[in-house]
């Protein structure tokens, strides 16, 4: 499952503004990459998708929600080993 911004679906290109400001003002904050990661993957930008997952992931990475949803990303990116990789941690940390 997708963890989403709570904004309707319309409103996903308000929400990737707001979140790509937030990211440029806070890069630490690992909320923020997993939800701007999330808007990328709604508009099928899998390869920007994966990265702010893995931005976020580098700096909290007990989330295994955020692994899962990097597992999808990789995957619809064409990336079948690294998105196993992901997946599998993110069953090591909530099997």
């Amino acid at each position: 499952m997708i963890v989403c911004p709570s904004a309707p679906l319309e409103n996903i290109n308000d929400a990737k503004d707001i979140f790509q400001y937030l990211v440029n003002h806070q890069p630490a904050n690992p909320e923020y990459q997993a939800r701007l990661a999330y808007c990328f993957y709604h508009d099928k930008n899998y390869e920007k998708a994966s990265e702010h997952y893995e931005r976020s992931l580098a700096l909290d990475s007990t989330h295994p929600n955020r692994y899962y949803n990097l597992g999808l990303s990789l995957e619809a990116a064409g990336k079948p080993r690294e998105a196993e990789q992901a997946l599998n941690k993110a069953l090591e940390l909530e099997p």
